[in-house]
């Protein structure tokens, strides 16, 4: 049910738990999900999207944690370090990024070299920095600034969330790097060569970012500049792109609520106002059986979409409060527990 400011998603969170998790179970083992209902056998961006799913409705069962981490190990290629998903669509560093985060809910504390992980072999050569730059440097930031944002920070969230393999100021010089050679100060958003009224490419790209400084304790620059530009790329019907309408609109949500603190008051209504234009097109999608159905059952990825998309209202759930946008239980962000998505 959806009224002005008002959206109960109860029968979507319930739908969740009682009929889209037990029809993407790809196995007995308690860890085996495909990466969509029906596919038969289990995936990367299935095993690590269901453990973020259950997170997020607070029915994540950390018990058999060693079940979960061996099904997610399967996945690393022992020489380099690497996760590489058998369907490789996202970058390797994604699938690095992703399924490294999902090890964190089950082992809070991951050490390279130690249990859970084999050794983040790739990261070697990343503690110098000089290196490390010269390779952000040869991503596209002016036409797949989405992609670059994903490499640059999935390999970076594995380095935050598995400790031991960088010093901390390693994140201080990209911080540095990042802030000083790829950022647009006229659109508050990542990119290079960019449009002066931005771009949905930047979105993306610049959102990868937003969490990874959240977990460092630091915030994004210009910040008035980014919310003034994701509401002018912002369409009438509260989404920013019909052909990503989840994550491309958890993006632009997440960064709009990240903004808040730093925006005059008139600017922050606006902001308000624009998010929940987003939760109220959103919603309207995860209530209807046929779009629901379209979106997450019968997409080849609608586990990571659906991860996407329960993201998103847990963090509007954060902006307008529980009796506001209701659900069977309080949502928990997985990004609030660590980088990375």
């Amino acid at each position: 049910m959806v009224t002005a400011r008002q959206w109960d998603l109860r029968p979507f969170t319930t739908w969740i738990a009682e009929e889209f998790l037990p029809a993407a179970k790809a196995g007995p083992g308690v860890a085996d999900y495909g990466q969509s209902p029906g596919a038969g056998r289990p995936a990367l961006y299935g095993t690590a999207d269901a453990a973020c799913i259950l997170y997020t409705l607070d029915r994540l069962d950390t018990g058999p944690a060693r079940v979960w981490l061996q099904a997610l190990a399967r996945y690393q290629d022992h020489r380099s370090g690497y996760f590489v998903d058998d369907t490789p669509i996202l970058p390797t560093a994604h699938n690095t990024g992703f399924a490294v985060a999902a090890m964190q809910l089950f082992e809070p504390h991951l050490h390279d070299g130690v249990t859970p992980l084999g050794r983040l072999s790739f990261a070697e050569p990343m503690r110098d920095t000089a290196w490390t730059g010269r390779f952000f440097d040869t991503l596209d930031w002016r036409s797949r600034c989405y992609e670059a944002g994903e490499i640059v920070t999935g390999l970076a969230s594995a380095l935050f969330n598995v400790g031991g393999v960088v010093e901390p100021q390693w994140f201080d010089w990209l911080v540095g790097y990042v802030e000083s050679s790829k950022w647009d100060a006229a659109t508050g958003l990542a990119g290079v060569g960019k449009p002066a009224h931005g771009d949905l490419d930047q979105i993306g790209g610049t959102f990868h970012f937003d969490f990874l400084w959240a977990a460092l304790g630091r915030a994004l620059p210009h910040a008035e500049a980014r919310a003034r530009t994701l509401l002018g790329l912002q369409r009438s019907d509260g989404l920013w792109d019909e052909h990503n309408p989840w994550w491309l609109t958890f993006d632009s949500v997440y960064m709009l609520g990240r903004t808040l603190p730093h925006l005059p008051a008139d600017q922050a209504g606006r902001v308000r106002d624009a998010i929940a234009g987003a939760v109220t097109a959103l919603a309207g999608r995860a209530l209807d059986s046929g779009r629901r159905k379209q979106d997450f059952t019968d997409h080849w990825q609608g586990v990571h979409m659906l991860t996407g998309a329960l993201s998103a209202f847990a963090y509007a759930q954060q902006v307008f409060g529980t009796e506001t946008l209701r659900t069977d239980r309080p949502l928990r962000l997985v990004l609030d527990r660590r980088p990375y998505i």
